[in-house]
């Protein structure tokens, strides 16, 4: 990616999309993705430490796209496509962080200390001190549940079916 990031604006990589706004030329859309995952995982540019995409506000969601805009020659209205890939790139990276580094056994002063190298230290102690709290921990059933209870917790808030279609069938399957 360092060519990529030193390249000026005059030097920008053409990327072709099709119809479907999908980028369609082998070499630049590879590059293109990687440059996406590596925006993904700078925390100065797309910080960690927010619960979801939705809430990283609006100016870090607008210098990512600054930053593809200037490595890349886009057609016009392919910014959803790269927000949403971002967006991707984004959890997966966070679940990446979470999956190798968080501990839940390992007390939040320990887990504080053991920062992943490529993660800001504060954006670290926020999504410790979330991944710690109880808002964030799920109920765990101790069992796999039925497709049944599965289908009603997913078509379902609390005990009201989600619309008449989910609450016919959770007649049939209960």
């Amino acid at each position: 990616m360092r060519k990529i990031w030193a390249r000026d604006k005059q030097e920008a990589i053409q990327v072709e999309f099709n119809d479907l706004g999908q980028p369609i030329d082998e070499k630049s859309s590879s590059e293109l993705a990687h440059f996406l995952g590596a925006i993904a995982r700078n925390g100065r540019y797309a910080p960690l430490h927010y619960k979801n995409w939705i809430k990283v506000p609006q100016t870090y969601k607008k210098e990512m796209l600054t930053q593809v805009q200037e490595k890349f020659q886009l057609p016009p209205g392919q910014e959803d496509w790269i927000l949403k890939s971002i967006a991707k790139k984004w959890r997966n990276w966070k679940s990446f962080v979470k999956t190798n580094y968080y501990d839940p056994n390992v007390s939040l002063v320990e887990q504080m200390k053991n920062v992943p190298e490529r993660v800001h230290e504060d954006q670290w102690k926020e999504l410790v001190t979330f991944w710690n709290s109880d808002a964030s921990k799920k109920k765990e059933l101790g069992y796999y549940p039925s497709r049944s209870t599965l289908f009603i917790e997913c078509y379902s808030k609390g005990e009201t079916p989600g619309n008449d279609v989910a609450s016919q069938a959770m007649v049939i399957v209960k």
